[in-house]
């Protein structure tokens, strides 16, 4: 093992290659999160098959992709000095512009592509922008805003916070998560729940996955990440699954709908351990093995289109679905979703890099 892990230089361009490699991985997951009963949640359709607790485990596990984006961001932004101002103008309006040409994109597709001749006008249009959201994957960039807004002051909390602050707000938010939601239901079968204004003004989860960023890609030294501590996180990280996966089994044993509108009560209760067990992972990994610079672009190339195919994941997915559902015909359902989530994945990053070639789009995607 000891000739394999050799230091190496992962970083390009002032880009840290593993962040993009979690970005893949976090999009792809995303994607797959969208694809309901063909992939998500096959397992409340899949009957007494074999793989229904593989399927699960996945439905679960594919929940760490977006706190490994607050996590990304919070790597690369909360150690940064910046005025106000310039977060405003450099950050927040840039996700505005964002959000308001894309949500437009979103409308045409809907009028012209979906034939909803219905979605009324302009009127209508600034509307659903301003109350709603235009595609499922928009509330993030919503949520993005508001980090944004509040991000001066989580520098100045970070600042001067020790490791002991951190683990305090970690071992809070999984009491408030993950241990007390779960005690509760299996005690009182979901007849008892905390009241809420006990915890309301706890951080919530995406500001505390935007904080563990910053703790575990830059708090924790390089020289303290060990090969064990690694596979001591992923170990955990899987039994934080499984138990999530019995606790969406006695869910829906107890109310008897297993629709995917109903049956997500624990699917982001202990998600924080396998996010930050990969997070952790990847981190130690590219710190310790030697990647050429033609594989450094590569990476750095398909991770900078991640937000790009985030934002157009829908429409991939839309155009792409007669391919899965006449490949699922002469393959299992399963491998068949999962061609169908890679070639959105690669259509939606052929497309971004195309669109970062435009002037205008290039500074904001």
């Amino acid at each position: 093992m000891k000739t394999i892990l050799k230091e190496g230089k992962y970083a390009a361009k002032g880009k840290q290659v593993y962040l993009e490699v979690l970005r893949i991985m976090a999009i792809i997951l995303v994607i797959f999160n969208h694809t309901g009963n063909n992939g998500f949640f096959l397992f409340s359709v899949s009957g007494k098959s074999i793989w229904t607790p593989v399927y699960l485990f996945c439905s679960i596990a594919c929940k760490i992709a977006v706190p490994l984006f607050w996590m990304i961001s919070g790597s690369l932004l909360l150690g940064k000095e910046e005025p106000i101002k310039t977060v405003y103008r450099k950050r927040v309006l840039r996700m505005v512009i964002v959000l308001a040409v894309f949500s437009f994109i979103q409308y045409l597709y809907n009028l012209l592509f979906l034939g909803q001749s219905d979605i009324g006008g302009i009127v209508y249009f600034l509307n659903r922008l301003y109350t709603n959201k235009w595609a499922t994957a928009y509330w993030y960039i919503y949520a993005y805003i508001g980090i944004l807004i509040v991000l001066p002051v989580l520098r100045k909390l970070i600042a001067n916070m020790e490791e002991k602050d951190y683990k305090y707000l970690f071992t809070i938010s999984i009491l408030v998560n993950g241990a007390i939601p779960i005690v509760q239901y299996l005690a009182g079968k979901g007849q008892w729940t905390l009241n809420s204004r006990v915890f309301e003004n706890l951080l919530s989860m995406n500001v505390v996955y935007f904080i563990a960023g910053y703790y575990f890609g830059k708090v924790i030294k390089k020289e303290s990440m060990t090969i064990k501590k690694a596979l001591i996180f992923l170990f955990v990280g899987g039994i934080a699954i499984a138990i999530s996966c019995f606790m969406t089994k006695f869910q829906i044993a107890q109310t008897g709908s297993a629709l995917e509108k109903d049956a997500q009560k624990f699917h982001n209760s202990l998600s924080i351990f396998p996010t930050c067990a990969v997070f952790y992972t990847m981190r130690f990994w590219f710190d310790h093995i030697r990647i050429s610079n033609r594989m450094t672009k590569i990476l750095s190339a398909l991770g900078g289109a991640t937000f790009g195919v985030m934002l157009i994941e829908n429409i991939m997915r839309n155009q792409l679905k007669p391919m899965f559902e006449s490949l699922k015909v002469h393959i299992h359902i399963f491998p068949a979703c999962m061609v169908w989530v890679l070639c959105a994945w690669g259509a939606g990053t052929i497309i971004t890099l195309i669109m970062k070639q435009i002037p205008g789009l290039k500074k904001i995607i």
